[in-house]
């Protein structure tokens, strides 16, 4: 689907993105994509939200980031990573042994984006690991930087 700048969004505003999700998902030793998120900042025409994740209508440089927080019952890894496109972004790996309780693993990359005709790219924010428990909250910011 081709992002559209509809009425609601200003075309003249710098594009910014952030999503978040608060539904409890469980963590498991496949990697899989959060869902349920609901946009809380969306302007300009560069990005829609997805309730799993972004995607980028056009070329350009992007700054984004992430934060995942989960609540672990039982101790291990836990692990975090952007997918661009249903790839991971071997730079945005991060793996933490959690300790039972809260944690929260931050992420962050730059995209350098070319133009794609037909459906743009979708960004996503994966989690997997041996703890377990659930991921509790979780956030998405996207800038277009040029």
């Amino acid at each position: 689907m081709a992002c559209n700048c509809n009425t609601l969004k200003n075309n003249c505003r710098k594009s910014a993105l952030r999503i978040s999700g608060s539904t409890p998902q469980a963590i498991s030793t496949t990697p899989s994509a959060l869902s349920g998120a609901i946009a809380l900042v969306d302007t300009g025409c560069s990005m829609e939200a997805m309730s799993s994740g972004a995607r980028i209508c056009t070329a350009g440089l992007y700054e984004v980031s992430a934060n995942v927080q989960a609540n672990v019952t039982t101790a291990g890894t836990v692990s975090a990573q952007m997918y661009l496109d249903g790839v991971p972004l071997p730079d945005t790996l991060r793996t933490v042994t959690a300790a039972v309780g809260l944690t929260v693993i931050p992420l962050e990359t730059l995209l350098c984006l070319p133009g794609n005709c037909c459906c743009g790219h979708t960004v996503q924010v994966y989690v997997f690991g041996a703890a377990v428990g659930d991921v509790t909250l979780w956030a998405l910011d996207a800038l277009r930087q040029a």
